[in-house]
């Protein structure tokens, strides 16, 4: 290789040695005649000095490269290694594969290695084969090792599935049972345990649910959940909390506590909800410091929850200056539900609230507890509360509103706003004889088109 590329430098110099002489042979013409005589001989003269210049700078350049090609610094290391392997693979070869075989491989060999471009490409050839190979190999395992688990689980539903159902159904003695759960100690086996259960526990109820929950005890598996808790995955720390809420409600509330206040919504949510179904007593303590958002889903939730066991709840009066404004909301809403007019005081100071939305929860809740004192109040505020707000308190005065009322109807109805308008003609048309007769009245005189809006209240399908 070496040789090689002083060859074809010596080549390259060659021809322009040749081109050199050329041009120191060439005569100047004196006339056109001899000129033409002299350029004739002249160019034989020139092809014989540089035949003879090529030939003896040839030879001179074979010599150097004879004798100085193994002591080119930057090229021996490479090509001491290329050779190495070279010889291991021809070696290799020949105590393998047949004589012919062996010849036909050497004869590659030599190729590829006379070119070391060759090499680069099969060793590039060769890394993408073996990436292939191991892709196809990985996925090959994990298709294996998903059916296998699969396989696992189905298996083992089957035959917790069975040992159940003999327990529950058959009188099978309980330490029998726990006998062969306890034989179920793998990571896996434990998940489909413990989802077993859970199942079981959220179809069954009375005798049937307390062996459920045992037997969940017994195999201490709320160690499991509560490990999941720990997690740093989100779905295992909501799985882990509702497995405790559920299976282990005697040891669950001091568990989840923590987590009512959790930085991650999910968590947060789930953990509400869950100590909320675990207070007994129905206190709410948990809202007293709660610094964190309590979403309008936890808030279904809990009164759902509420309403389905008809839990005796607290007066939510004490919350309403919480600083949290979430809590708030879900104060005034729950006042709402229950009907606390002991609470009234506190909500006619919940109009300053500088939310709307806090307010538009006060204006609802003063209408289904029909607070005729507040009525007052709500007419003062209604020229600086925002578009949506105006309706609501339009709202109120359709319950509270009487013919002292009307006064200020009057200026709703002369304004432009469609919207308004239509509230406050449904209030007057329904406040009876005394609102009937100011809309016959104020149409006639004032705006005919007023009747229009009487129509649509009158008709029923709207």
């Amino acid at each position: 290789m070496k040789k090689k590329i002083l060859n074809l430098f010596a080549i390259f110099l060659i021809s322009q040695l040749s081109v050199w002489a050329q041009a120191a042979q060439e005569p100047v013409p004196e006339t056109a005649v001899a000129g033409h005589v002299q350029e004739a001989e002249t160019t034989n003269v020139g092809e014989t000095t540089t035949s003879e210049s090529q030939g003896t700078a040839m030879s001179i350049v074979e010599k150097y490269v004879e004798q100085k090609a193994d002591k080119i610094p930057h090229r021996s290391f490479w090509s001491e290694r290329c050779n190495e392997l070279h010889q291991l693979l021809l070696a290799t070869s020949e105590r393998i594969f047949s004589p012919k075989t062996h010849e036909f491989l050497a004869y590659v060999l030599g190729v590829v290695f006379d070119i070391p471009v060759l090499i680069l490409l099969i060793f590039l050839s060769l890394t993408f084969i073996l990436n292939i190979i191991l892709v196809a190999l990985f996925l090959l395992i994990t298709t294996f090792y998903k059916s296998g688990r699969e396989l696992y689980r189905k298996k083992l539903n089957e035959q917790l599935e069975q040992l159940l159902t003999d327990y529950l159904f058959y009188d099978v003695d309980e330490e029998e049972t726990l006998r062969k759960l306890r034989k179920v100690n793998s990571p896996l086996g434990r998940n489909v345990l413990i989802d077993m259960l859970f199942n079981y526990q959220r179809n069954l109820s009375g005798e049937y649910r307390d062996r459920i929950l045992n037997l969940y005890k017994r195999l201490d598996l709320q160690k499991v959940s509560e490990k999941r808790i720990s997690s740093f995955y989100t779905h295992r720390r909501v799985r882990g909390i509702r497995e405790l809420s559920n299976m282990y409600p005697s040891g669950a509330r001091e568990l989840i506590i923590k987590y009512v206040r959790d930085k991650n919504d999910l968590v947060r949510s789930e953990a509400q909800i869950a100590y909320a179904y675990l207070d007994k007593e129905a206190s709410f303590d948990f809202l007293d410091d709660l610094k964190s958002p309590l979403s309008k889903w936890v808030q279904l939730n809990i009164l759902n929850y509420v309403k389905l066991h008809e839990k005796e709840v607290p007066s939510f009066g004490a919350w309403l200056h919480s600083p949290n404004k979430d809590v708030q909301d879900f104060s005034v809403r729950m006042i709402n539900y229950f009907q606390q007019n002991e609470n009234e005081e506190q909500l006619i100071k919940m109009l300053d609230h500088p939310n709307a939305e806090t307010r538009a929860y006060v204006y609802q809740t003063i209408r289904s507890l029909n607070l005729f004192e507040a009525k007052a109040e709500i007419k003062k505020r209604y020229g600086q509360e925002d578009y949506q707000n105006k309706i609501e308190i339009l709202q109120v005065l359709d319950v509270l509103g009487d013919k002292s009322d009307i006064d200020f109807l009057a200026e709703v109805v002369s304004g432009d706003d469609v919207r308004l308008k239509t509230e406050a003609t449904r209030v007057l048309y329904r406040m009876g004889e005394a609102g009937k007769a100011f809309l016959k009245e104020y149409s006639e005189a004032e705006d005919i088109s007023l009747n229009k809006f009487v129509e649509h209240i009158k008709d029923t399908r709207n």
